[in-house]
């Protein structure tokens, strides 16, 4: 069986929903209202399928950047606890450094070159 791969997946079929939403908004089939007010939600569970890949395969670059600024767009167009964008950026910062901090702890070390050489 192949090997799928996960991350490209789920962002392929949220961007396909994304855009059909987009187009049934368009053409006066459904008015989405509301709902696109959340956009930012999509950045979040992009990068939360990216991470947990990444930690699943214990390999860095995730989805930790994502994340961030998705909760970063949430908070400032949503004015959560009446934050703006200038002051809901640090939250983002913050995110970001806890997701770096995992991947430090959990990550595997990338084999030196040297190592990579001595093996074939």
């Amino acid at each position: 069986m192949r090997n799928i791969s996960t991350d490209k997946l789920i962002i392929g079929l949220a961007l396909m929903a994304i855009g059909v939403a987009a187009f049934i908004d368009a053409i006066d089939v459904f008015d989405f209202g509301n709902l696109w007010r959340y956009w930012p939600l999509a950045f979040i569970v992009i990068g939360l399928a990216n991470e947990v890949e990444a930690l699943r395969k214990r390999q860095e670059s995730g989805g930790w950047m994502m994340i961030a600024f998705g909760v970063w767009m949430l908070a400032a167009t949503r004015g959560v606890f009446g934050l703006t964008f200038r002051s809901a950026f640090p939250i983002s910062i913050v995110i970001a450094g806890v997701f770096l901090v995992l991947h430090a702890l959990i990550d595997k070390p990338a084999a030196k070159k040297e190592e990579k050489e001595n093996v074939c």
